[in-house]
C-alpha cells in the first residue's frame, strides 16, 4: 500500500530503502544514504503538514497557492528519489562488477577454444584434401601402370605368336630336309644321279634356308 505522505511509494520499497541506508558498502555511501533519506521524509513530512493546513474555503485563489506550493516539495522528493535510484544502480553496479568480469574472463576463454577447434577442423580439412589428392594421383598412376603392362602383355603374347610360327616352320623344313636325306640315301634316284638332280636338291635346300631366314627375321619380342 502507498505511504500516507509519500503517495506512489510503497510500504515494501520503503523498507528497501531503509535497509539500504544501514548497509552502504562505506562510511562515505552510508552518509550520502542518510542525508538522501533524511530529506526525503522531510521534504515528505512539509508536504503532509501542508495538505493538513489546507482548507476548501481558501477559495480557488488559496487553491492555485496551494498547488504551487504542493508542487515544491513534490518536486524536491522527485529529485531526491531519481538521486536515490541512480545511487542503488551505482551500487549495483559495483555488485555486478566482479561477475561481469568473471563473465569476460569465461567469454573470452570460449573465444580461444574456439578458434582452437576451428584450427583443428581447418587443419583436418587440409589433410583431407591432401589425401584425396594422393589417392586420386594413385589411381591415375595405376591406369598408367595397367596400360603398359596390358601392352606388354600383348607384345609377349605377340612374341609368343610368333615364335610358335617360327617353329612350326622349322618343324616343317627339318621335316622337308630329312625326307630329301632319305630320299637320297634309299637311292630312289638310282645309281647313275645326274647333275640336274644335284642342282634341283641344292636349290631345294637353299629355299627351305632362305624360308626359315625370312621366319627369323620376322620374329621379334
Amino acid at each position: 500500500m502507498d505511504l500516507p505522505f509519500m503517495p506512489g511509494w510503497k510500504s515494501g520499497k520503503w523498507m528497501d530503502l531503509a535497509s539500504y541506508c544501514g548497509k552502504g558498502e562505506d562510511e562515505e555511501s552510508r552518509l550520502i544514504s542518510s542525508f538522501l533519506l533524511r530529506n526525503i521524509i522531510n521534504a515528505a513530512s512539509v508536504r503532509s503538514v501542508q495538505r493538513k493546513r489546507t482548507t476548501e474555503s481558501d477559495g480557488s485563489a488559496c487553491e492555485h497557492s496551494r498547488r504551487a506550493k504542493k508542487n515544491k516539495p513534490n518536486e524536491r522528493i522527485i529529485r531526491l528519489n531519481q538521486a536515490l535510484e541512480t545511487l542503488l544502480r551505482n551500487s549495483k553496479l559495483r555488485e555486478m562488477g566482479p561477475a561481469l568480469e568473471s563473465c569476460r574472463e569465461d567469454a573470452e576463454l570460449l573465444l580461444d577454444r574456439a578458434l582452437t577447434f576451428t584450427e583443428i577442423a581447418l587443419d583436418n580439412d587440409i589433410r583431407k584434401h591432401q589425401l584425396e589428392v594422393m589417392v586420386d594421383n594413385g589411381a591415375e598412376q595405376r591406369a598408367v601402370v595397367d596400360t603398359q603392362r596390358q601392352k606388354e602383355i600383348e607384345r609377349v603374347k605377340a612374341a609368343c605368336d610368333s615364335a610358335s610360327k617360327l617353329l612350326c616352320a622349322m618343324e616343317s623344313c627339318v621335316s622337308k630336309l630329312k625326307a630329301n636325306v632319305e630320299r637320297e640315301e634309299s637311292g630312289e634316284c638310282g645309281d647313275e644321279t645326274s647333275l640336274l638332280s644335284e642342282i634341283d636338291g641344292l636349290m631345294f635346300d637353299a629355299d627351305i634356308c632362305r624360308q626359315l631366314s625370312d621366319k627369323m627375321a620376322n620374329f621379334h619380342i
